[in-house]
């Protein structure tokens, strides 16, 4: 078995749980909270390094775990599907992007800026219902919220659990944390094949009518 942890960005660790469950790997575990919910309640920490015999893990790739850009294209008619943006407000409502070190805001007027050397566009796929990663996480502990709570919030947001949801976000981090908490609170033969993150190439003019608007105001932590 793999535990995932994290001690900052808590999509961190579900990102890792994706990536195992795409490569066929399904005995994987997020632990709840991060590295602040082991050190609360002071237990054990070591500095050494492990000595773990070597293993043979042999990938077989998923496909209910991973979608392409013409499968998306596809989705974006199909109400038996659910695109999901998972990115804070801000980059949702097309005012920011994605960056390391968080949304980066654009000049007034603009659509798009360069991160890395790579230009972003500020859009969001159309038809996309938008629930932050950080809605699903208690804010005090950042623990996952209760199964009842979290389905309650993909109620909100739009969700019906007869849907294939297709989570997409900046780099895939914070729709990870989405996919992994929405496979917590509905069944996964209900939700029909859980699809894995749309990567940031979808920003940058690849998939198209892409669309620019605003929403409700909601927080985020992750893009």
């Amino acid at each position: 078995m793999v535990v995932a942890d994290a001690d900052e960005d808590y999509s961190g660790a579900a990102r890792l749980w994706w990536a195992f469950q795409y490569y066929g790997h399904r005995q994987v575990a997020v632990l709840d909270g991060g590295c602040d919910a082991w050190y609360a309640p002071g237990l054990p920490l070591s500095r050494e390094r492990p000595r773990v015999p070597p293993g043979h893990f042999l990938p077989r790739p998923q496909p209910g775990f991973q979608v392409s850009a013409v499968e998306v294209a596809a989705a974006l008619t199909d109400s038996a599907s659910c695109l999901v943006d998972t990115r804070p407000w801000e980059q949702y409502a097309g005012l920011a992007v994605w960056s390391p070190h968080r949304s980066l805001f654009l000049p007034l007027g603009a659509r798009h800026v360069r991160v890395g050397g790579v230009r972003l566009r500020s859009d969001r796929l159309p038809g996309a219902v938008h629930l932050p990663s950080s809605a699903l996480l208690d804010p005090l502990t950042w623990c996952y919220l209760l199964p009842a709570d979290l389905r309650a919030q993909a109620e909100a947001a739009g969700i019906r659990p007869d849907q294939r949801v297709i989570a997409y976000c900046g780099v895939g981090g914070s729709a990870s944390l989405v996919l992994f908490a929405l496979r917590r609170a509905v069944s996964p033969h209900v939700l029909k094949g859980v699809s894995a993150p749309a990567a940031d190439w979808i920003f940058r003019g690849r998939v198209a009518p892409l669309i620019l608007g605003h929403q409700s105001a909601s927080g985020g932590r992750d893009g």
